[in-house]
């Protein structure tokens, strides 16, 4: 074979391999632009921290501020 036969096939190769790639992206793009579009409605779903916790903000707050510098319980366990 002439190394322009190589060339030519080798260059139909790419141009699959390529064409292939970005259909892939093309997908997950789609995928993506879908899952921002629901993201809104998703976290107006979710509850506030407050309520979760069943505490207020200020004793969420409190209790965060007490415990910085405090070794988390996961840690002395490790010691």
């Amino acid at each position: 074979m002439s190394c322009l036969m190589h060339f030519s096939i080798f260059s139909h190769f790419v141009s699959l391999t390529i064409l292939v790639v970005l259909k892939q992206l093309e997908e997950l793009l789609s995928d993506m632009k879908a899952d921002v579009t629901r993201l809104p409605t998703t976290i107006a779903r979710i509850p506030p921290v407050a309520v979760r916790l069943q505490m207020s903000e200020r004793n969420i707050l409190s209790r965060l501020a007490s415990r910085t510098g405090e070794p988390q319980p996961q840690q002395m366990a490790q010691q």
